[in-house]
């Protein structure tokens, strides 16, 4: 608070009580009175004395005694607050009035400049108490007076800040589109976004984005980012715009190829790189999973030659879309041919166009597992319609059709119709095929293992499936096996020298083009070896060995005897494709499939002797399969 300066009549009264007071006795004059004079000449100081009488102080000046009064008064405080919700201003109730706990003030007024601006009237006492604040900064003087004629002089600010973010009006919301045909992405276009503010006009207000309407976007999903601000507070408004691609890859199958009959048909391919090593090849409108390629199935003309083979594959892009393409075997000569793999289907929705009643159909089949069998069948679900629905069924090369029955359970592989109806009028009409289904592949045993001693004759192969299985060879598969298919694929030898394992591959086909194989093994053994003792003494060495029962496995032995030497000998075993040795022993045991080397040391004269022999295990059993996507 600034006290106000005391007027010049009030000092000067002052001066002349002060004159006064010296010329009396102290304590003579109270602060409540003092004495009134009449006027006369002094000698000495050359004015009027005066003449006393008891009367108020305020009852000669027509004024109070001066004071300071103004310790009470206390000035506001300054205020900073946020603009009401949804508004530009705020409504402040309380801190507003000066402070006079005592009543000591006489006269007040109050201003505003600034964000604010309004002033009170010119008298009486005037305090704000409530009032609307613009946003900004208002400053407030209250001006006035005390009882004791003190001057008031008082100022404080109000600061009104926005403190909201503009609120969004409309939002396109996140948008789905389909790519542009041929291409991996997709022209964009939207209404932008709009938004309104508590203080600024919509006109005003500043957008900014990442993206703009009319764009190019990329297949997938893209965050644009829209920031609205009213130059204090900024609005941040999300959306997607997604660009799915409905482009399936294109597939191209290698060419065409042909095998003579009697002969096997190629392995069908089951992995890209050897689809793409054949001539194959494959691109997409954005990008294709080259790890998505699979062998589907295929199907064969018939079972004499000549015939066709139709293989079927698959591939899909990034998006997972799919595309197929068959690659065609011609099969030329006369002879046995081959049935193959075709997946069942899974359900899918029939409508036909232009029907009265859209009914809706769920149409699934599963096709014959062997050719000539008859558990092929069709499942039909009709859904929407309220009338009596009948079923019409035919084929021309088929077989196993119950007549009207809703679904057929008994079919041959061929060609089928169906017609539906609801109360006499056709609802749908479509064809489908069954197929033969067959991804199992024959199981193929060999005959015995043979053994044989060094530099005795081996056995020819077997070159007909007839030799195989008389030597003890079999095979079984679901359906039928193609036994002209029979052939050795490969023969190999584990050493160029006794001893040595005889390794022949031996393959055979079903109807379906399932390949099965075995392995057929002829050990040869090394020659019987004679150790020399230092007596002179011919000591003789032989095993017996047992191979390993199950590909894999660690079952394998060897059983060393050693005669007519010294008695006492050491035993050094060494290997570098087995495992399960014990180095020291005579015999062993826990062995793996390999070769094994020992070296026999007679104790008696220190002569050694080593040889080898070789542990085999059966063919490793591979089983193929393959999977049908749900469409």
């Amino acid at each position: 608070m600034t006290k106000s300066k005391h007027n010049q009549t009030l000092k000067t009264a002052f001066f002349l009580l002060a004159v006064f007071l010296c010329f009396t006795e102290p304590n003579a004059v109270s602060s409540e009175s003092y004495a009134s004079f009449s006027p006369a000449i002094d000698s000495v100081m050359g004015f009027v004395s005066p003449s006393i009488s008891n009367q108020s102080l305020s009852e000669i000046s027509g004024n109070p005694a001066s004071q300071d009064d103004t310790t009470g008064i206390v000035c506001p405080e300054d205020i900073s607050i946020y603009t009401d919700l949804n508004s530009c201003v705020a409504v402040i109730s309380n801190g507003l009035d000066i402070s006079d706990p005592n009543g000591i003030i006489s006269t007040l007024s109050w201003e505003m400049t600034g964000a604010t601006e309004a002033a009170s009237n010119g008298s009486g006492i005037n305090q704000i108490g409530s009032y609307t604040f613009n946003q900004g900064t208002t400053v407030i003087t209250y001006r006035g007076a005390t009882l004791y004629n003190n001057s008031i002089n008082c100022t404080f600010t109000v600061t009104v800040s926005d403190n909201q973010v503009p609120r969004l009006i409309s939002s396109p919301g996140h948008i789905t589109v389909r790519n542009l045909p041929g291409e991996c992405y997709a022209n964009v276009s939207w209404t932008e976004p709009s938004a309104t503010d508590n203080c600024v006009p919509q006109d005003k207000l500043i957008y900014t984005s990442n993206y703009s309407s009319g764009q190019r976007f990329p297949v997938g999903s893209t965050l644009v980012e829209y920031r609205i601000s009213d130059g204090v507070n900024t609005a941040v408004h999300n959306f997607t715009v997604t660009v799915t691609d409905a482009e399936a890859p294109q597939l191209i199958a290698p060419p065409d190829s042909e095998s003579e009959c009697g002969q096997p048909v190629p392995d069908a391919f089951t992995t890209w790189a050897q689809f793409e090593q054949a001539g194959g090849s494959a691109n997409d409108n954005c990008s294709v999973n080259y790890g998505s390629f699979r062998y589907v199935g295929q199907t064969s003309s018939g079972i004499t030659c000549p015939y066709k083979v139709t293989r079927t594959y698959s591939i899909s892009d990034d998006d997972g879309n799919v595309s197929e393409v068959k690659h065609v075997i011609e099969v030329t000569g006369e002879g046995m041919a081959y049935e193959a793999t075709v997946e069942s289907t899974e359900p899918e929705v029939l409508l036909e166009p232009g029907a009265e009643t859209q009914a809706e159909i769920l149409f699934s089949k599963t096709d014959v597992s062997c050719k000539g069998s008859r558990t092929g069948m069709v499942d039909l679900t009709v859904n929407g319609t309220s009338g009596i629905v009948s079923f019409v069924w035919s084929t021309q090369n088929g077989s196993g059709i119950v007549q009207g029955a809703e679904d057929q359970s008994t079919l041959s592989d061929g060609d089928y119709t169906v017609m539906v109806y609801e109360d006499g009028v056709r609802l749908l009409s479509f064809d489908f095929s069954i197929l033969v289904s067959d991804n199992q592949a024959p199981v193929l045993n060999a005959p015995a293992a043979i053994q044989r001693k060094c530099g005795q004759s081996i056995p020819a192969a077997y070159s007909t499936w007839s030799e195989f299985a008389n030597a003890g060879g079999t095979v079984r598969d679901n359906c039928q096996i193609y036994y002209s298919s029979f052939r050795l694929a490969s023969e190999s030898k584990s050493n160029p020298d006794c001893p040595y394992t005889l390794t022949r591959v031996y393959e055979i086909t079903d109807v379906n083009g399932n390949r099965g194989v075995a392995e057929h093994l002829i050990a040869v053994e090394a020659e019987e070896v004679v150790l020399k003792s230092g007596m002179g003494t011919a000591a003789t060495i032989s095993y017996s060995k047992t191979d390993v029962s199950c590909y894999g496995g660690s079952d394998g032995a060897i059983d060393l005897s050693i005669t007519d030497g010294s008695g006492a000998y050491t035993y050094s075993w060494t290997t570098s494709d087995g495992s399960g040795l014990s180095a020291s022993a005579e015999d062993q045991t826990g062995l793996s499939a390999g070769t094994y080397s020992v070296t026999v040391t007679d104790d008696g004269d220190a002569s050694t002797v080593s040889t080898s022999i070789t542990i085999t295990q059966p063919a490793e059993v591979i089983l193929t399969t393959s999977a049908t996507n749900v469409s």
